[in-house]
């Protein structure tokens, strides 16, 4: 984003530097006196000119945090704040993994018990989670049990891949891992996507119970990042909100269910006892996810299989993410396209990649088509040589 504070229309005089004010003094200095560099009266007023552009300095970065457009961090908040007391930045989640257990029948698995990660290197830290809502269980007749976890430390150090899960605190489970990776770990909202949803919110056109209202509303709740609005599409009364995460993943239970009781509480639904006007009936939905699977056969040169598999994931992620940001800023609910030949050139565009042959995607070599209501992941890349 653009620095609008290093456009021209910042008035000139806070844009002169030291030498710029330096030179100005001395040209209003009689003639007749010495004023080169050394002399008294260059040595007098040098030090002026310096404090007077340390102002200006000072100047510039109050104007800078006192706009949302080029506020930062902590000057972001207070700005956002002020205007929007209810768009809070969105703090740090943590991952969200499945465990699937093996045991003795009717051993007890406390609710305190965490699962980790193995630690393969030296370099390398444990990722732990524990029950997601710290209950205890037991294990059944089958031997088998799945639990949902959650990481005890936020962020994405906690999205780990499918089978890194293998160790538990409980004796009394004799296997554990995770069957698929974990997600919705993020780190706390960076400056930019809050800027954007500061903008979304107060850019849309409110009053009466529009679709501006719905997406401010459902922005005010944290955990959502983007937002669709569907009127009328159960008959009159009705509104569909869909929601998704910002870091565009299917929201939790919780999120969806936050989101419901601000807008139209299940307790007095239609009535008017949440943000909707009375007479609207609200329907909260989460996006639905999309993996993407990704086969092809390479031919290398002068590179590992595995350097190439990090790097094209690294691509794809990108290339995701603009899919879905794109999908996602317009309200209207219309499908939308992973390109065929753009996955291709992802691949081609890496050092040591010579050529690739049978490159699918889920399954078939065509465009995959997503539903618009639906977010992409990225789903198994399987490259082989």
């Amino acid at each position: 984003m653009a620095n609008l504070l290093d456009l021209p229309d910042l008035p000139a005089p806070l844009q002169e530097d030291e030498d710029v004010i330096l030179d100005r003094m001395l040209s209003m200095t009689d003639p007749k006196w010495d004023r080169r560099k050394g002399s008294y009266i260059y040595d007098a007023q040098a030090p002026v000119a310096n404090q007077l552009a340390m102002q200006r300095l000072y100047m510039q970065n109050i104007m800078r945090s006192s706009f949302a457009s080029t506020a930062e961090d902590e000057d972001l908040d207070r700005v956002v704040l002020n205007r929007v007391p209810t768009l809070t930045r969105i703090e740090a989640q943590p991952a969200r993994a499945i465990v699937d257990i093996k045991g003795a029948p009717g051993n007890v698995i406390p609710a305190d018990t965490t699962f980790s990660t193995v630690v393969l290197r030296e370099d390398e830290e444990a990722i732990e989670f524990e029950i997601l809502d710290q209950t205890e269980r037991i294990i059944p007749e089958s031997g088998r049990l799945s639990i949902e976890v959650v990481a005890i430390e936020a962020g994405e150090i906690g999205r780990i891949p499918s089978g890194a899960i293998q160790l538990a605190s409980d004796i009394g489970i004799n296997t554990v891992t995770n069957p698929v990776a974990a997600t919705l770990g993020a780190e706390e909202e960076d400056n930019d996507s809050y800027r954007s949803r500061y903008f979304a919110y107060v850019s849309e056109e409110r009053g009466g119970g529009n679709d501006g209202d719905y997406v401010t509303w459902a922005l005010g709740v944290d955990g959502v990042g983007k937002v669709k609005v569907i009127p009328l599409w159960a008959g009159r009364g009705t509104v569909k909100v869909l929601i998704t995460t910002i870091t565009y993943e299917k929201p939790t239970a919780d999120i969806i269910a936050a989101v419901k009781e601000k807008i139209d509480p299940v307790a007095g639904e239609g009535r008017g006892k949440g943000d909707a006007p009375i007479g609207a009936t609200v329907t909260v939905v989460g996006s639905e996810e999309l993996p993407l699977q990704v086969t092809a056969t390479l031919q290398l040169q002068g590179v590992s299989l595995e350097s190439i598999q990090s790097q094209f994931a690294e691509k794809m992620a990108v290339y995701l993410e603009e899919l879905n940001q794109r999908a996602w800023e317009t309200n209207d609910v219309i499908d939308f396209r992973v390109n065929y030949a753009k996955v291709g050139a992802l691949l081609i565009d890496i050092d040591g990649v010579v050529d690739y042959t049978g490159l699918t995607l889920n399954g078939s070599a065509t465009n995959v088509v997503v539903p618009g209501d639906h977010v992409l992941t990225q789903g198994m890349v399987n490259l082989h040589e």
